[in-house]
């Protein structure tokens, strides 16, 4: 729906703004079924720069987290014993995400225009050592009361949708 400029269901143009709820899944009984196999886990977050339909800028990060990260490892053991589901809803940006030590590969910015498409580098390095700084929100957290607050395999309740509103 993002670059849409009206929705094609009912035609309604009053689109609320962008939530940014993405997540990264991983199943917590492979992280350890293939664990020795496993080197690390890449993940990537594309975000445009601006909520309108038009946008054709977006930001567009890519990090690595050591499959050895002590956080991720506590968070799979614990979703794997609370036999209520076997997957992670890995937060970009959230508590989960920076305990677990990400460490930056790349920051870049990439402009589609009209002839050509534009990429603008503000970070890159492949082989970053030093994991990025946790934002001071998250630094008095630890990783067992992070845990502890979880509610493993949760309902998320029922999404239905206002079928023939116009502009609602």
């Amino acid at each position: 729906m993002f670059f849409a400029d009206s929705c094609i269901n009912c035609g309604s143009t009053n689109f609320a703004k962008n939530p940014r709820d993405g997540r990264w899944g991983i199943s917590a009984k492979s992280h350890f079924k293939y664990f020795d196999e496993l080197l690390e886990y890449r993940l990537m977050l594309v975000e445009p720069l601006y909520d309108e339909p038009s946008c054709r800028e977006f930001r567009i990060r890519n990090w690595v987290i050591d499959k050895n990260s002590r956080h991720l490892n506590n968070y799979a053991s614990a979703q794997l014993e609370s036999t209520k589901s076997n997957h992670i809803n890995f937060q970009p940006l959230k508590a989960d995400f920076y305990m677990s030590e990400p460490r930056l590969i790349f920051d870049l910015k990439l402009s589609v225009l009209d002839d050509k498409t534009e990429v603008t580098f503000h970070e890159f390095n492949l082989h970053p050592e030093k994991a990025i700084t946790i934002p001071e929100q998250f630094r008095s957290l630890n990783s067992d009361s992070v845990i502890a607050r979880k509610s493993f395999g949760k309902e998320r309740g029922n999404i239905t949708r206002n079928k023939g509103v116009k502009n609602a």
